[in-house]
C-alpha cells in the first residue's frame, strides 16, 4: 500500500557478486567464500601430487571436488581430505587409497587421528 515500507533480497552472495550486480558490498557478508579451481589447487600444490591425490581420493574426484575456505576460516571437505591425504604418511595414503571407493575422500574425514 501507499506509504508501506519496501524490502528487497539480493540473494545469498558474495561481495564481488553484489558489487558487480547491485554497486555495493556488505560488512561481515557471512556469503564470502573463496572457491579455488582445481587448476588453482593443482598449482599449489604441485601437478604430480595432486593427480596421485585425487586418484586415490575416488574416481570423480578431480572433476566435482569442491575446494573452498569459508570467510570463518573453515575449509570445505574435499579440500580437507586432499590436504589431509598429502600430509599423510605412504602407509596412511596406501591404506587410503585402497579404501576410497565408494567413500571417495569422506572416509579420510571418519579416519580417527
Amino acid at each position: 500500500a501507499v506509504g508501506d515500507e519496501i524490502f528487497w533480497c539480493y540473494g545469498e552472495y558474495g561481495n564481488s557478486r553484489l558489487l558487480h550486480k547491485y554497486g555495493f558490498a556488505e560488512l561481515g557478508n557471512a556469503n564470502m567464500n573463496v572457491k579455488l579451481s582445481a587448476s588453482t589447487v593443482t598449482e599449489i600444490v604441485g601437478e604430480e601430487e595432486f593427480n596421485e591425490a585425487a586418484d586415490a581420493l575416488g574416481p570423480l574426484y578431480k572433476q566435482e571436488a569442491n575446494f573452498q575456505v569459508a570467510n570463518n576460516g573453515n575449509v570445505s571437505k574435499d579440500l580437507l581430505c586432499l590436504l589431509k591425504y598429502l600430509n599423510a604418511s605412504e602407509k596412511e595414503q596406501n591404506t587410503w587409497a585402497e579404501k576410497a571407493g565408494s567413500d571417495g575422500c569422506y572416509g579420510i574425514l571418519k579416519k580417527k587421528n
